[in-house]
């Protein structure tokens, strides 16, 4: 048979039409069915009771591309128990996870306010998913105790990796390593749910993505160096369309309005923050919940402590911003302070494949790991750094050309190439 290959027991209840002249045709065409079945990757939704109707119009959406599973924690969760809510979470996504398939994870909820460094054992609220917290590490790689913990949903991306919640010398090893890629999507009404489905139903995957990036700290220091991520030899004009807000021509304002002017997909901040905004000086760009409008509901990328607290009574900037539908579609930054405004997030999208938002979050994340033995504060910086946002939501698309040469194929045919330059998978046909 030519054109594919089946082996015994790919087909036990095929039965092939042996009156069809077209029956090689027939196998390969469903051979392809099975396969693509089988590739699709892996992904769990976490949620509660109240939202799994809201969200059945977003599972019809995605099913196409992922074998959805849907976890609502209202049928497995037992409170006052040993083992605390969100250790029995983490241990039914370990049972849920496909080891050979890419795996993405949707948390719809928020955490308790009241429950902060502390491990909830019981859920109380109709919207409540718990979160994660770990303990800031000093300088001396010893926990600090007697400070406020860093909430995080690392916690369920790396349900293969130890945990321990009594002792703290896990973390100096911790390797960050991610078998899911996780959002969350911090909501507790149906309504705030609503006005985030809507916005991720009305994205579209931007073909030439314009970005636009805001670094407060060159508006008060000329000679400020810009993020290491846009230096010659990164970041381009050739990767995608950039718009730099340095208080040249300026002396800065409101970043959604700046956003709207330049018809922005994604938004990078660098700047100094608290749990309510994106904060500058007398110059200088800033971004607050109750002044942003965005026309079109950016992805936002911010390097600024608190923005991206999941766990506040009032909410925070990321949480507010995800509730509105004139805010953002996501949300990246980080859940308490951090020191550096150095993170390839970016680099991971446009030069390493990282082309969804969960893959690029925890793929930048393992690729620091790698390459370097991490400082205390560097660790509680990347426990920090949350998304807030559906993982699986691709960014950009690969904008490289496969050439072929006259004299580099020949044949009495012609000869088709099928081929993915960003992903090895198949994709279409190139003659």
């Amino acid at each position: 048979m030519a054109g594919c290959a089946i082996n015994q027991g790919d087909f036990q209840n095929y039965q092939p039409d042996t009156q069809s002249s077209n029956q090689d045709e027939q196998i390969c065409s469903q051979m392809t069915d099975l396969n693509n079945e089988i590739e699709k990757p892996n992904y769990v939704i976490l949620t509660r009771a109240m939202f799994a109707e809201r969200l059945m119009d977003f599972v019809t959406e995605h099913s196409e591309k992922y074998t959805i599973k849907i976890l609502v924690a209202d049928d497995f969760v037992q409170n006052n128990t040993s083992l605390d809510v969100a250790e029995q979470i983490r241990t039914r996504l370990g049972m849920e996870y496909e080891v050979d398939s890419e795996n993405y994870l949707l948390i719809v909820g928020a955490p308790d306010t009241e429950k902060q460094n502390e491990l909830c054992h019981s859920l109380d609220h109709a919207w409540e998913i718990p979160t994660r917290y770990v303990p800031f590490l000093g300088e001396d790689t010893q926990p600090i105790l007697d400070k406020n913990f860093i909430p995080t949903d690392q916690y369920y991306a790396s349900v293969n990796e130890r945990w321990d919640t009594g002792e703290f010398e896990w973390m100096k090893r911790f390797t960050f390593s991610a078998d899911y890629l996780v959002g969350r999507v911090p909501v507790k009404t149906v309504e705030e749910l609503g006005a985030w489905t809507q916005k991720n139903k009305d994205y579209r995957t931007p073909e030439a993505p314009r970005h636009s990036i805001f670094t407060n700290d060159a508006c008060t220091q000329p000679n400020a160096k810009f993020p290491q991520d846009f230096l010659n030899g990164f970041l381009s004009q050739y990767t995608h369309s950039m718009s730099f807000h340095r208080c040249v021509g300026d002396d800065g304002g409101n970043i959604s309005d700046f956003g709207n002017a330049d018809q922005a997909d994604f938004i990078s901040v660098y700047s100094h923050g608290n749990s309510q905004a994106v904060v500058a000086g007398k110059k200088g760009y800033s971004l607050l919940a109750e002044s942003a409008d965005f026309e079109k509901p950016p992805i936002i990328f911010a390097h600024a402590c608190d923005t991206a607290a999941p766990d506040l009574e009032e909410g925070s900037l990321g949480t507010n911003l995800i509730r509105m539908p004139n805010g953002a579609l996501a949300y990246v930054g980080y859940t308490r302070s951090n020191t550096s405004i150095i993170h390839p997030f970016w680099e991971q999208v446009f030069l390493d494949d990282g082309l969804t938002l969960g893959k690029a979050v925890y793929a930048s994340k393992q690729k620091l790991f790698s390459h370097k033995l991490p400082k205390p504060d560097e660790i509680n910086d990347w426990f920090a750094l949350t998304l807030f946002g559906d993982p699986s939501i691709r960014l950009t698309e690969p904008r490289q050309t496969l050439e072929l040469g006259a004299q580099t194929l020949q044949g009495s045919e012609p000869i088709t190439v099928c081929a993915d330059i960003a992903t090895g998978a198949d994709s279409g046909n190139a003659e």
